[in-house]
């Protein structure tokens, strides 16, 4: 029978913080190659996919993993359409092929014990990015990169706030201790 991981020491804060450090990378990493023009816009969806999914495997709370792999599916049909691999007038099913393909990846690939969460966070995403899309009044500032990689840094503070959280002691009583 496997113990509980230790929530102090420094490997288990660095577990912790892993995947901050990641999304902080990726937001680098994102800031050159799409700011400085050395990929086009298109590819990020495709990229903060591959971001995500490495933050999400890079940690101990692997949730988003699902989300990543949605993203990334939806942003391989971008670039297929974009470089056109897919006719213009294909677009709309190449996007949803894309979010489903990522869907099964997600099911797929998933540890039995974690498949739900995976499942969840690879729903949520499939719904919440093309409305987020339809719903924007103005397409063009979705067009700005460091929108993204702002996000990205946002998220990284989120996961370093979570972290500490999860570190914290319990203060909700232990149900078979205290009935």
């Amino acid at each position: 029978m496997k113990s509980a991981p230790s929530r102090s020491g420094p490997i288990a804060v660095w577990r912790t913080l892993l995947p901050a450090a990641v999304l902080l990378t990726g937001a680098v990493v994102y800031g050159v190659v799409v700011g400085g023009s050395f990929l086009r816009f298109t590819t990020t969806p495709l990229l903060l996919g591959v971001i995500v999914v490495a933050a999400g495997l890079a940690g101990t709370h692997r949730r988003v993993v699902g989300a990543g792999l949605v993203l990334a599916g939806w942003g391989t049909a971008v670039v297929l359409v974009d470089h056109g691999v897919v006719p213009g007038d294909r677009t709309t099913p190449a996007y949803m092929l894309g979010i489903g393909t990522g869907l099964l990846v997600a099911l797929a690939s998933a540890p039995r014990s974690e498949r739900e969460e995976w499942l969840t966070s690879a729903s949520i995403t499939a719904f919440t990015a093309p409305l987020s899309l339809y719903l924007v009044p103005d397409m063009g500032s979705l067009g700005r990169w460091r929108i993204w990689s702002a996000l990205l840094v946002g998220w990284a503070a989120w996961e370093v706030f979570w972290g500490w959280r999860d570190r914290q002691p319990s203060t909700r009583p232990d149900p078979v201790s205290d009935p």
